[in-house]
C-alpha cells in the first residue's frame, strides 16, 4: 500500500470518527492533510503534473463519469443571502470553483475537500480563489499575478484529479488581472495556465471570472483556448453578468461532453453562477477540434499585430475599484 493511500485511509477514518464527513476545518486543505501536492510556479506544476501520471491512487480520488461544476464570483460573501444562496447550490455541484472566496469555515466545509490560492487581502480579511470538491485532489498548483495600476494580486488555481478510466482532470479556476493598458499582463496570466494545459492530454475545464470586457481580451481568450481544442459552454438564457455589453465570467471545456448548462439569477453577488454538467468518458474529439483551431486561417480571434495601440487614459482610483479592480474609463479606448 503507498504512503498516498495509507495517509487516504487514515484522514478518511478520522472523519467518520469526528462525525465530520462532508466538512473540514479551515486548517485542513487538502495539502495541509497530506492528501495533494503543492507547486506554485508553471514549471514545478508541470512536474509534478507529469510524475502523477505514473502514480496510482486509492479509489476515492476516482470522480465518477458525470459531473456538475458551479463557477461563480461570489463579492468576498458581503450580501447576506450569500451563505443560504450558495448552500442551495451546492447541494447540485459536484465541484466548486469560486473567485473573491474568503478563507472562513462557511466555505471551506461547503464540501468535504478544498484548495485554496490567496489573492487580494484587506486587513484581516483573505480573499482569493478557492476550489472545492466532493474528492481530494492529487496535485495542486496556485499562481499568482499582479494587477498592474493597483498593485493587488490575483489568483489562479490549477488542480488534478483522477477519473474512473484513470486518466486525469484538470480544472482551472482563475480571476483574471482586471485593468491594463495593453494585454501584457493579461495575457501572461493566460499564458503560465495555458502553458500547464499544453502538457495535459486529458479533458480540462477553464472557468472564472475572466475580466473579459473588451473586445482584444475577448479575441485573445478564444485564440488561445481555440487553438487548445476547447468548446465554451454557452448558455439558452445567458444571465452572466456583463460590463460594457461583454460577459465576464466563462466555462471552457476541451474532451468533455456537456448536458447542461444555466445561470440561474441571484442578488447576493454582483455576477451570478455558472453551473455545468458534463460527462468524462474517453472522447478523442477534442483533438479534431485543436487541429482544426490550429490554423490561424480557421481562428475567430485577430493577430495580435494587428490590434491598435491603445491611447492612454486618466483614470480615478476610488476604494472601491481597489477592491474590486475596477477603473472607470472610456469603453472606447480600452482594451
Amino acid at each position: 500500500m503507498t504512503k498516498r493511500a495509507l495517509k487516504f485511509i487514515s484522514f478518511a477514518g478520522l472523519l467518520c470518527v469526528a462525525g465530520l464527513a462532508g466538512t473540514r476545518a479551515s486548517e485542513m486543505s487538502d495539502e495541509r492533510a497530506g492528501l495533494t501536492e503543492l507547486e506554485l510556479n508553471t514549471s514545478s506544476c508541470i512536474k509534478r503534473l507529469q510524475s502523477s501520471q505514473q502514480q496510482n491512487y486509492p479509489d476515492g480520488y476516482t470522480l465518477p463519469e458525470q459531473v456538475s461544476l458551479i463557477s461563480w464570483n461570489i463579492y468576498k460573501a458581503q450580501h447576506q443571502n450569500l451563505a443560504s444562496d450558495l448552500a442551495n447550490l451546492n447541494d447540485k455541484a459536484d465541484i466548486l470553483l469560486l473567485q473573491e472566496a474568503l478563507l472562513n469555515d462557511g466555505l471551506v466545509n461547503l464540501k468535504p475537500f478544498w484548495r485554496f490560492a490567496p489573492g487580494y487581502k484587506d486587513g484581516d480579511q483573505q480573499s482569493g480563489v478557492l476550489t472545492l470538491s466532493r474528492w481530494p485532489a492529487t496535485v495542486h498548483c496556485q499562481f499568482e499575478h499582479q494587477e498592474p495600476w493597483l498593485q493587488t494580486p490575483k489568483a489562479t488555481n490549477i488542480v488534478e484529479y483522477v477519473l474512473h478510466d484513470g486518466r486525469r482532470l484538470l480544472a482551472v479556476n482563475l480571476h483574471a488581472i482586471n485593468f491594463s493598458l495593453g494585454l501584457t499582463d493579461y495575457r501572461q496570466q493566460l499564458d503560465d495556465a495555458i502553458a500547464v494545459i499544453k502538457q495535459h492530454e486529458g479533458p480540462v475545464v477553464f472557468a472564472g471570472d475572466l475580466n473579459s470586457w473588451s473586445l482584444r481580451r475577448g479575441k485573445l481568450l478564444q485564440q488561445r483556448l481555440l487553438s487548445l481544442g476547447f468548446e465554451e459552454a454557452t448558455f439558452t438564457e445567458d444571465n452572466r453578468t456583463r460590463f460594457w455589453g461583454r460577459p465576464l465570467d466563462h466555462v471552457w471545456l476541451r474532451g468533455i461532453n456537456i448536458n447542461h448548462t444555466e445561470v440561474p439569477v441571484f442578488t447576493s453577488s454582483d455576477h451570478n453562477p455558472l453551473l455545468v454538467r458534463f460527462d468524462l468518458h474517453n472522447d478523442s474529439q477534442y483533438s479534431a477540434k485543436r487541429e482544426r483551431h490550429s490554423n490561424p486561417a480557421n481562428q475567430t480571434g485577430v493577430a495580435e499585430s494587428t490590434v491598435p495601440a491603445p491611447k492612454a487614459e486618466m483614470v480615478t482610483v476610488s476604494d472601491e475599484t481597489k477592491r474590486r479592480g475596477y477603473v472607470s474609463v472610456d469603453p472606447l479606448t480600452a482594451l
